[in-house]
């Protein structure tokens, strides 16, 4: 399972990391580039969770974007209608504020959000106006918070449809209507403050057509300047979501470039085509403890002489071997161009694919005659302990990593794995012969190798 972590918060992120290690898990966590670029406008300090936000808004409406997020920060943050981050701005969050009151002063009261929410529930569905010079501490504590929302916001509004135009059904950017999306667990507070007339200084205006915040509205101020609102709870999560969509179709981009030159230059293919990773799915788990379907393996050689047809061999990581067509090559690196290494877990390819149901076309045989004798292999088992503190190597996703093999432990018959970026795993025998070999192979990019 793979587990992606977009925090603004650092010792967050270290906890999240350390309490998801305890369990079979690929913990992923993104940067503020995976979502937007320098080029694109993101700054070096911009939160990776507004990024994220802003990434969820423009996967469903495109641009131009604004996003308000009403969290422990409060935060805005837009783009204009090429793509690019305009910037944004952050104060403190509805919590923030309260708090800061109760502990900074002498006599003001501590007060929750649940009281704010119960001030504006009644001013929008009872109609109880709230007064903008208030007679009572706690309501003049809220009438301030909830007017600071309304005219703050009001501003960014009509600056940003400034800066980038407003509705034009005919204007070639996506959001045409200029949805603006408000997320965070205090962002529906800050929407229904321009939805509705909730102070005593208000014009009316016709009801929201939705009182809780959800789904789309545009009435009050937002309809007379012309755009759209919506409140999304769980904007990054879709921010998520369509960053790994555009990962995937950025590999089939790259698959279909590389199917492209197959298709052009088949000769040149067959030269370079050895040594490429590969993934197939054989329709079961190969009981890794993520459950992954595919598995994964390597192209050997081409073989040009096969009675009935061309055929690449491929060698997986389990020790298996398989022959197949062009066309069933072009398939697994696909696969593997989109699923890549997997996680790194406990012997992620050690189940032989033969018990797999459902495998598909069945590999073709070596061709060593009967009762020829193989030749004798060289177990690491027998001296398991020399293997201890040599370097290693193994492709995940298609990045190349290097560790250390640390210990080597008898009763489970596996060397202990420590990676340089402090993640660790488990190595059989096969997992060790061909991480060592792959050493040995890359070992002139090790970077503890670098100098000496």
């Amino acid at each position: 399972m793979k587990v992606y972590l977009v925090s603004a918060v650092g010792d967050h992120t270290k906890t999240l990391k350390m309490l998801w290690s305890s369990i079979p898990t690929d913990v992923i966590t993104l940067e503020g580039d995976d979502f937007f670029t320098e080029d694109q406008g993101r700054y070096k300090t911009m939160g990776v969770d507004r990024v994220a936000a802003l990434k969820g808004a423009t996967s469903l409406t495109g641009f131009p974007a604004l996003v308000v997020d009403g969290g422990t920060a409060t935060t805005y943050t837009a783009t204009d209608s090429s793509g690019k981050i305009l910037g944004g701005g952050i104060g403190p969050g509805l919590y923030v504020k309260l708090r800061s009151l109760y502990e900074y002063t002498d006599k003001l009261p501590r007060l929750h959000p649940a009281q704010v929410t119960d001030v504006l529930d009644k001013a929008i569905k009872k109609g109880e106006k709230i007064p903008i010079f208030s007679r009572d501490t706690n309501e003049a504590i809220i009438t301030n918070i909830l007017s600071e929302y309304q005219k703050n916001m009001m501003g960014i509004v009509q600056h940003w449809l400034k800066t980038v135009g407003k509705y034009d059904e005919n204007a070639p950017d996506n959001n045409k209507t200029r949805r603006i999306y408000f997320t965070g667990g205090d962002g529906d507070i800050m929407l229904r403050t321009l939805n509705h007339s909730i102070f005593d200084s208000d014009p009316d205006h016709p009801p929201a057509e939705t009182t809780n915040g959800e789904g789309p509205t545009s009435t009050g101020f937002i309809k007379e300047v012309g755009c759209e609102t919506e409140y999304r709870k769980h904007l990054i999560h879709e921010g998520i979501a369509a960053l790994l969509v555009d990962k995937v179709n950025e590999r089939i981009l790259q698959v279909q470039k590389q199917l492209k030159v197959i298709e052009v230059n088949s000769e040149n293919f067959n030269a370079k085509i050895v040594g490429q990773r590969v993934a197939k799915n054989f329709n079961k788990p190969n009981k890794t403890r993520n459950q992954d379907h595919y598995f994964r393996g390597v192209v050997k050689e081409y073989d040009s002489d096969k009675e009935d047809g061309n055929y690449y061999k491929i060698e997986y990581n389990d020790g298996d071997e398989e022959d197949v067509t062009l066309e069933e090559l072009k398939e697994l690196i696909v696969n593997f161009l989109t699923f890549g290494e997997g996680p790194k877990t406990l012997s992620s390819d050690s189940v032989s694919k033969n018990s797999a149901s459902g495998r598909g076309r069945k590999r073709k045989q070596n061709s060593t005659p009967t009762g020829a004798k193989k030749k004798p292999t060289n177990s690491l088992l027998k001296e398991p302990e020399l293997q201890v503190e040599k370097r290693i190597a193994k492709y995940f996703e298609g990045s190349l990593y290097f560790g250390t093999v640390v210990k080597f432990l008898t009763k489970a018959q596996l060397w202990h794995i420590v990676y340089d970026d402090g993640d660790q795993e488990e190595f059989d025998e096969k997992d060790m012969k061909k991480a060592l070999d792959l050493y040995e192979s890359e070992k002139a990019s090790d970077p503890k190798q670098k100098g000496k």
